[in-house]
């Protein structure tokens, strides 16, 4: 069996496997001389399909964006609240503090 040969069997079995994968023919590139403008003829509907996804893309962002901002009001609503408490536990400890030293030197 010739080289040329061999080519064209694993051609042949590559092409038999892509059939068998996608169910369908690969797409071919356009015959009677016009080549490298890559239309098929199915330019219009790929193009519709990938402005649909980016519509569907464009959504999901404002979703996110939206989620962010409701995290971020809820983190905010959080260090507000544990700064209170905080706030609240050091001027507890502080006079607790100042209330054992007086009586300690017996000024209560």
């Amino acid at each position: 069996m010739t080289e040329h040969a061999q080519l064209d069997q694993i051609r042949d079995l590559i092409e038999d496997i892509r059939i068998r994968s996608t169910g369908a023919e690969p797409p071919r590139p356009p015959q009677g001389g016009r080549r490298g403008d890559g239309d098929d003829g199915g330019m219009e509907s790929r193009i519709a399909r990938l402005e649909i996804a980016v519509e569907y893309i464009q959504r999901d962002i404002v979703e996110i964006k939206g989620h962010i901002n409701a995290l971020r009001n809820d983190v905010s609503g959080i260090r507000t609240t544990d700064f209170r408490i905080t706030f609240g536990a050091i001027i507890t400890v502080a006079l607790g503090l100042a209330g054992l030293v007086a009586k300690g030197f017996g000024w209560i």
